[in-house]
């Protein structure tokens, strides 16, 4: 089992097609989120960690991304 929380950084990524928006029930199902999370502790690229958590849990490919919002 791998640790997870490297960071307190989570990302998230709002994704829209054909003026559709994607958002996800978690496994609790109390209320639907963004794909996305936080990296793993081996991981250092914030590109490719969110890549990864958007292909586990939606099996699309992250075509691009910006920052919109930066909170500490």
């Amino acid at each position: 089992m791998k640790k997870h929380m490297k960071t307190n950084i989570g990302q998230y990524a709002i994704i829209l097609k054909q003026k559709k928006l994607l958002l996800l029930t978690p496994i609790s199902g109390q209320y639907l989120v963004f794909a996305g999370g936080r990296l793993d502790t081996e991981e250092d690229d914030y590109e490719k960690a969110l890549a990864r958590e958007i292909k586990e849990e939606t099996g699309m490919k992250l075509v691009s991304s910006e920052p919109f919002d930066i909170k500490q």
